[in-house]
């Protein structure tokens, strides 16, 4: 589900930047979304 991803990734980049101010922009978001999707489906499917 990528509007889940896309979530666990902005919540991923909000702890790793903790106490920092810095803007994440859509384009890191959706690297670590689709990341996570692959991820996803490689434990389902091995």
């Amino acid at each position: 589900n990528e509007a889940l991803s896309s979530f666990e990734a902005e919540q991923f980049l909000q702890q790793k930047s903790a106490g920092k101010k810095n803007q994440h922009n859509k384009q890191d978001i959706d690297k670590i979304a689709a990341a996570i999707i692959v991820q996803n489906w490689l434990e389902q499917n091995t």
